[in-house]
């Protein structure tokens, strides 16, 4: 059976985990990802009355849309590659300690990443974590799917939505990461047969 013929849920989990590896080869191999069009930077100066002046140039954002489609696969409830859904399948399924344990690591950076860094931006009673900030963008502006995220967005000014945007580029780079180094545990995993799926 072809993978257009399966739901998602009808997958099994070395299905999803053989799907993860593949989405996160397509998000790997982005033009976002090899063209450098990720790369941002911003400088604040400030004076006695606070930010003098901001600048900041934040990359090609209609590339890197286009990545964050495929980002999202890795983050949405739902989604059959979902990163916490897979670490739970390589969890119950891994026969081999140094991978189990590779994988917790992952685990963990992939909650800190979404959690921690960036420039912390509180606006509106609104704590935009590197999470937060990438599911306003996503939610609010990509897909238009939830009204709360993208009258979140509307309520920034120029320099709050760079900051956001800021964030969810880093995000998208540490994310990256993790997905790479979860991808290759899988590989790993498989080429050896350490998986024994019940």
């Amino acid at each position: 059976m072809t993978r257009r013929d399966k739901s998602k849920s009808n997958r099994t989990g070395e299905e999803k985990l053989r799907l993860f590896c593949e989405r996160a080869t397509i998000a790997l191999g982005h033009r976002a990802v090899t063209s450098g069009a990720m790369n941002s930077t911003m400088s604040f100066s400030y004076n006695a009355n606070g930010i003098d002046r901001f600048t900041s140039n934040l990359g090609d954002p209609v590339v890197v849309k286009a990545l964050l489609l495929e980002l999202r696969k890795f983050f949405a409830d739902g989604e059959d590659t979902q990163f916490n859904h897979i670490a739970n399948i390589v969890n119950i399924s891994i026969a081999d300690l140094t991978l189990a344990a590779a994988n917790s690591t992952n685990r963990r950076s992939w909650k800190n990443a979404q959690t921690t860094g960036g420039l912390m931006l509180v606006t509106n009673g609104i704590k935009y974590t590197p999470r937060v900030c990438f599911d306003t963008y996503v939610n609010g502006e990509i897909f238009h799917t939830d009204r709360e995220a993208a009258d979140r967005l509307a309520s920034l000014d120029q320099s709050e939505r760079d900051i956001l945007w800021a964030n969810v580029n880093e995000l998208s780079m540490k994310t990256l990461r993790i997905i790479n180094a979860e991808m290759n545990l899988i590989n790993q995993a498989f080429e050896n047969e350490y998986f024994k799926f019940s």
